[in-house]
This record gives C-alpha cells, sequence and structure tokens, in this order.
C-alpha cells in the first residue's frame, strides 16, 4: 500500500493563531505560558519561522520569560473577558462532544478524516475514541509515548504485531498488513496511520 498525502492549514487571522497557540499549551487553564513552554510547542508542531519570531519578540518586548493571557490580549488589542468567555464555551463544547462518543455507536465522529479504511467498524470506533481520549488529555503532547500507549492498547485488544505512525504535515508510507487490519484517518491536525504486520502471526 503506497498513500501520499499534503495537508495544508488554512489560513486564520494573527489574533485567532496567537490564541490557539497560546490555549494549546496553557492546559491547566491558570493564563500563564513560558517561553520553554512555547520552545517545546513549535518543536513538536513545526510552526512557520515568522511565527516564532512574532512571539519571541512579545517575550523581548514585555523583557520576561513568562506571558499571561492578559498580555496576549493587550497584544492583539482584545478584551480579556471575552476572550474568556469564548474560551469556555470552546471547552464546554469540547467536553460535550467528548462524552458523546462511545464504542457502542455505529458511525465514526464528525471529527474523523478517513484516508484510507481497511477495517471492521468496531476496531476502527475503539481505535479513534482512544486515540481521541489521549490528545485531548491535559498533559502536553509527547508523540512517542502515545505511540508506544497505542500499540499497547491494540495488541491487547486486537491481539500483537501492531504498528502505530502519528504524523502532522505531508507523509508517505507504503507497507504490508493483514486483511482487514489497516486504517489511516486524521483527527485534531495529525494523521493517525496503524495496521497489523505479519510477524507474531498464528
Amino acid at each position: 500500500m503506497v498513500v501520499k498525502r499534503d495537508d495544508q492549514e488554512s489560513t486564520k487571522s494573527t489574533s485567532e493563531t496567537f490564541l490557539e497557540i497560546f490555549f494549546a499549551i496553557d492546559k491547566d487553564h491558570d493564563e500563564e505560558i513560558t517561553k520553554n513552554q512555547l520552545k517545546r510547542y513549535f518543536e513538536t508542531n513545526h510552526r512557520d519561522d515568522h511565527l516564532i519570531e512574532n512571539w519571541m519578540n512579545l517575550f523581548q518586548l514585555k523583557n520576561t520569560n513568562r506571558l499571561s493571557l492578559e498580555d496576549i490580549c493587550e497584544h492583539l488589542q482584545l478584551h480579556i473577558g471575552d476572550v474568556r468567555q469564548q474560551r469556555g464555551t470552546q471547552l464546554k463544547s469540547t467536553e460535550k462532544s467528548l462524552s458523546s462518543y462511545t464504542d457502542n455507536q455505529r458511525v465514526l465522529g464528525n471529527d474523523v478524516h478517513v484516508i484510507v479504511d481497511q477495517m471492521p467498524m468496531d476496531m476502527k470506533l475503539k481505535i479513534t475514541n482512544e486515540f481521541r481520549r489521549l490528545i485531548t488529555d491535559k498533559d502536553d503532547f509527547n508523540g512517542l509515548k502515545l505511540t508506544e500507549y497505542m500499540k499497547q492498547f491494540m495488541d491487547k485488544n486486537f491481539s500483537s504485531s501492531w504498528v502505530v505512525l502519528i504524523v502532522k504535515g505531508s507523509y508517505s508510507t507504503t507497507f504490508l498488513h493483514l486483511e482487514d487490519c489497516s486504517f489511516q484517518f486524521r483527527l485534531n491536525n495529525y494523521s493517525f496511520v496503524v495496521w497489523k504486520t505479519f510477524f507474531g502471526f498464528n
């Protein structure tokens, strides 16, 4: 199987992009992020150099290693009350959406974009629901730990010899897999590729 995918993020305003990044880093909701947290975020998400430079200039302008939501709103000329209300609405929507996903449903969520589908629905539901739960957790995204966990999860639920890839952006892949044991999908700006190999097959 050969798959090539090229994803481009939609154009967003500066304020939307800044707030999106701030909220993605501010997992504990204390309305404050550090320069080191921002650097780790950029290392994981591969944002463009111009955006990184804008953030670093803001840290330099404030002469600090920490930025608050108030600092961001002041920089973007936004009312902090409106931004807090917007964030609260988004959080409630996310919580409601997550609570509606179960392994007993018969369709994938609207947030799942299927790329290649060669797997029974019951398996796809378990996999997408578990991925969704993990990537919306409050901990920082860690691709290596997530792939290790999901391999263990799938080996336990669907027998051993699974391979798990998580990709940000474009990717090409070629592999052999057992029948009905391959699934590629996109969720929350990440592409997930899973398949079961012949190794360990009895």
